[in-house]
């Protein structure tokens, strides 16, 4: 899984990366259009009116918390996924195996069978 996250990534010069898709997919149609969301994330105004509503809040003052740079880095998560859907389908799979093992050696210990 380490692998997979510190994956160098192979950028050309339109800031985009190669992309391997299946025949007929529409995921090499997709990536210009995340490329551009990604650059116009401060112009959003959905993360705007999301920090004012957080400033009108009374607990704003007490709670440090950036709700744009939250918001924002989401949003860069979630294209990042569209970007590279295997990776994500990869990562998901390591963590199910993972569960899997930590759940069934804490139940073996738990009932005594595990030597």
């Amino acid at each position: 899984m380490k692998a997979v996250l510190t994956q160098e990534s192979h950028v050309d010069a339109s800031g985009t990366e190669p992309v391997k898709a299946l025949a007929g997919s529409s995921a090499t149609t997709m990536i210009p259009n995340v490329s551009k969301a990604v650059q116009i994330h401060k112009e959003d105004p959905w993360i705007t009116l999301a920090e004012r509503l957080w400033e009108s809040m009374p607990y704003s003052d007490w709670v440090p918390v950036d709700v744009g740079e939250i918001l924002n880095d989401s949003r860069l998560i979630w294209l990042d996924t569209f970007r590279h859907p295997f990776r994500l389908w990869t990562l998901s799979n390591d963590f199910v195996q993972q569960y899997a093992q930590v759940m069934t050696n804490s139940a073996l210990a738990l009932w005594g069978l595990r030597e």
